[in-house]
């Protein structure tokens, strides 16, 4: 496999207050060498990412969800097509998978960090990632139909923790 470019958005100062894209992070252009992988890596031509409200607190320096260091690529979930699989990855080159790829067009991963992508038979892989995606709509569907049980007709279900994203899904 041949050598690739990749631009990926890095995190150049910590936002004071509202984040500022441009003088908080810079867009970087990089060499990637497949055959620098380890063999238990992945690299993904990312296809859709989902910045989701989350990463805003991981800007900070004392972040609840873990801190992006300077320098580094501001994390984004979404999901690609493997590119190259290294040995040991388990993957296959052509294989659509998520996880958390960062804002980059192709992210280098552990292939245990690779898995495949969740869709919803009803929904694009688009919705899949957003509206229904980890973060957001999976956590609301399991909380609603396995951690409660499904609502049945003419109940009222009430959420209590609707003012975030995940409650907006859930209430809905």
């Amino acid at each position: 496999t041949s050598k690739l470019t990749n631009q990926k958005w890095v995190l150049k100062r910590r936002p004071d207050g509202v984040f500022c894209p441009t003088k908080d992070v810079i867009l970087v252009e990089e060499d990637l060498e497949p055959s620098a992988c380890a063999p238990d890596e992945v690299i993904v031509e990312c296809s859709v990412l989902s910045v989701d409200a989350f990463i805003r607190t991981m800007l900070d320096a004392e972040a609840y969800h873990g801190s992006v260091d300077l320098g580094s690529t501001l994390p984004a979930l979404g999901y690609g097509r493997v590119v190259y699989a290294g040995q040991a990855s388990g993957h296959r080159v052509g294989a659509l998978v998520s996880g958390l790829m960062g804002a980059q067009t192709h992210a280098t991963v552990k292939a245990s960090q690779a898995m495949r992508t969740i869709k919803f038979p009803f929904m694009t892989h688009t919705s899949s990632l957003g509206l229904m995606g980890l973060t957001t709509g999976l956590t609301a569907y399991t909380g609603i139909f396995y951690v409660c049980r499904r609502p049945r007709r003419k109940e009222t279900v009430v959420v209590t923790g609707a003012a975030g994203a995940v409650g907006s899904i859930a209430a809905q």
